[in-house]
């Protein structure tokens, strides 16, 4: 596998952020294909697909990213090349791939259920996940899938993890980890602003639902819920107070009149008649 020229310590973000996008992509093609034709979607929709699909790729992953960079900034130098921790990063990069390729499938069977991107459906599925695994039951083998799933991270991180190894070889400097961190605050900030339907530009919404960034869909489906959910919570609250407030007046009218004084007027005399002597 050709040498990426990129720098030493940072080479294994670059290089599962590439898989990811490229798995995107992938992803992208097959449900052009597959639900395209039933949605009217024609072949010379596919540039613009792609092209604005893969714009919010990259920005899902900028925000993605930030344990990664976090990480692989402030680690030691002396930690970073130990055996431990090459034996400890390999592990984490196959589960990474491991969770890029099985959520690939896992958006596929989702938009195949539902008609679209992961939404306010996934979020529920995701409070019940046994829900999920019913779904994936009954649309495909899922054993099988995540056997394929493991199966292709492997030859993945067998043919990536020369590069990555190498990445921790040579000690990286304080200055040049700084420098890219700080570039990478100045791409994170604007990323975290830029809603998941910001490159909607067609009417048709099933090509909308195909361009869009399936973890964007969810976190935005995730704050619309949340939103929604405070929103019901401060009206549920006012009706309670509006309740509380009546049943408070009308508790105090009867109380008032209940207490109201009695009349101080005398009593009419009674008469009583005298029977005749």
């Amino acid at each position: 596998m050709p040498t990426i020229p990129l720098p030493g310590r940072f080479r294994p973000l670059f290089i599962i952020s590439l898989i990811y996008l490229g798995v995107s992509f992938l992803l992208r093609l097959t449900l052009w294909k597959i639900f395209g034709p039933a949605a009217n979607i024609s072949l010379a929709a596919i540039i613009p697909i792609l092209t604005r699909g893969m714009l919010n790729d990259c920005v899902a992953l900028i925000v993605l990213n930030v344990p990664a960079v976090l990480y692989l900034t402030f680690m030691p130098d002396q930690m970073a090349r130990s055996w431990g921790h090459r034996l400890w990063f390999a592990l984490v990069v196959f589960f990474t791939l491991f969770g890029i390729i099985t959520l690939a499938i896992v958006e596929f069977v989702f938009f195949h259920a539902f008609g679209g991107r992961f939404n306010h459906t996934a979020v529920a599925y995701m409070v019940h996940p046994y829900k999920m695994v019913t779904v994936l039951r009954g649309c495909s083998p899922l054993i099988w899938i995540m056997l394929v799933a493991g199966l292709l991270a492997a030859l993945i991180l067998f043919k990536v993890w020369p590069q990555m190894d190498r990445a921790f070889a040579r000690a990286a400097g304080c200055r040049i980890r700084m420098a890219f961190f700080v570039v990478y605050l100045l791409l994170l900030l604007p990323a975290l602003l830029i809603p998941a339907n910001s490159f909607d530009t067609s009417s048709n919404s099933a090509m909308n639902e195909i361009t869009h960034n399936g973890l964007s869909s969810l976190g935005h489906a995730c704050h619309t819920e949340l939103q929604s959910d405070d929103t019901s919570n401060r009206a549920l609250e006012h009706a309670r107070a509006v309740g509380l407030t009546t049943k408070r007046h009308t508790t105090e009218d009867v109380i008032h009149h209940q207490a109201k004084p009695v009349s101080s007027a005398p009593l009419p005399e009674r008469k009583t008649s005298r029977a005749p002597r």
